[in-house]
């Protein structure tokens, strides 16, 4: 996906979380974020939005703008911090340098971050409401390409969890046609440790961010499953 097309993703799961928000009452539960309801939720999105935002335009310390308690004011906040961190995106060029949490330390790390970030709390919200979103598979791919290549390395370099031991190979199958294939963990893993997964993109990343648990997707494993399920129950994600 090219920079222009991060920045619309943000743009598109923004105005369709906003849409959930309307139409849903605030108290219901996010069962894929245990203990959050949907007025919790957007109050982490659009706190996270405004952060990002703080980050591309450098502007220091996020600006302190509490989510309101009312609402209808609530929904209008969301939208305020959406609009503004798409602005901030789409007036910087990709290449421009920021802090970002893992590198490259450019613009364009952040509209990939959040078009994800997004995408997944979209998810999250739409499917509490019985109304699940498609995550497209152009970007459920670069999902899994960040927490292969982004997420889980920053986890490791954190001291947040171990490096996995196994080996877990991730293959996309509806990657316009063409099989993409994500290494996980330890390539010199023995072979009682390694795994082949076959499935969708989409359901690769909901798998990745525990959204989905193994028996809940369209899956071809090769190998041991039990290794599978021990590196999925890792803290590969913040």
């Amino acid at each position: 996906m090219k920079h222009t097309d991060y920045i619309e993703s943000v743009s598109a799961s923004s105005r369709a979380f906003a849409q959930v928000l309307a139409t849903a009452p605030l108290d219901v539960a996010i069962r894929s974020c245990p203990g959050w309801t949907l007025a919790d939720l957007t109050r982490h999105l659009g706190d996270v939005h405004r952060w990002a935002r703080s980050k591309v335009t450098g502007a220091g310390a996020q600006e302190d703008e509490p989510a309101p308690d009312d609402p209808t004011d609530l929904i209008a906040w969301f939208e305020d911090g959406a609009d503004a961190l798409v602005t901030a995106l789409r007036t910087r060029d990709a290449d421009a340098p920021c802090w970002t949490l893992y590198p490259p330390a450019v613009v364009g790390t952040w509209a990939r971050r959040q078009a994800l970030e997004t995408a997944i709390h979209l998810w999250d919200a739409a499917e509490a409401i019985g109304r699940p979103a498609e995550i497209p598979v152009a970007l459920a791919v670069a999902g899994v390409g960040e927490v292969v290549g982004d997420l889980y390395p920053r986890q490791v370099g954190l001291d947040r969890i171990a490096p996995l031991r196994s080996f877990v190979e991730i293959r996309v199958l509806d990657a316009g046609g063409e099989r993409v294939s994500f290494p996980l963990g330890a390539v010199d893993a023995p072979d009682g440790d390694r795994v082949t997964v076959e499935l969708a993109a989409a359901d690769a990343l909901l798998l990745l961010w525990k959204r989905r648990t193994l028996d809940e997707v369209d899956v071809h494993v090769s190998g041991s499953e039990s290794v599978l399920r021990s590196a999925l129950r890792t803290a590969l994600v913040p």
